[in-house]
């Protein structure tokens, strides 16, 4: 970022890295959503354990899916999941699922369109997977601009990243 004259990324992410700071902006949840057509050929798992069964789009962030933590109705349990696809581009995984080639956790404001026209389904509700968070991300506090301090105190108090 410092040599590239960049003064501030957004980015969806858990952690920046050592050489940079993150400010929190807000949180981004995600659902799993799989299409129609796949859910008629590969049935709809009604419990986590079912997902080491289906074909899985897996974004690159997603914690750890040799043991995915779900926290359900009965707790906390864990999932193996075997990506089919896994990838750092939401799109494109967005897209797979579309298509039906599996089942896949996305951020809800990638698919809200998606699930309102009936693209996308929303599986396993009373499950929660994980979150992310928006972040602000800048080489230094030491340095940081007023513009680049008043940039991110408005996003975080206007609120239309959440």
């Amino acid at each position: 970022m410092v040599e590239e004259g960049v003064d501030l990324a957004l980015c969806v992410a858990r952690f920046p890295g050592e050489a940079l700071v993150a400010r929190p902006i807000s949180t981004v949840q995600f659902y799993l959503v799989g299409a129609p057509a796949y859910l008629l050929k590969s049935g709809r798992p009604q419990r986590a354990a079912e997902l080491a069964n289906h074909a899985m789009l897996l974004y690159y962030l997603v914690p750890n899916p040799a043991t995915m933590p779900f926290v359900g109705p009965q707790g906390q349990e864990s999932v193996k999941l075997t990506p089919t696809l896994q990838s750092s581009n939401e799109s494109l995984l967005r897209h797979a699922a579309l298509q039906g080639m599996g089942l896949a956790f996305l951020p809800n404001c990638l698919i809200a369109h998606d699930l309102q026209a009936g693209r996308l389904e929303r599986l396993l509700p009373d499950y929660r997977p994980f979150e992310l968070a928006h972040l602000g991300v800048y080489p230094s506090r030491r340095y940081l601009s007023s513009k680049v301090r008043t940039f991110l105190d408005f996003i975080v108090s206007d609120g239309r990243l959440k």
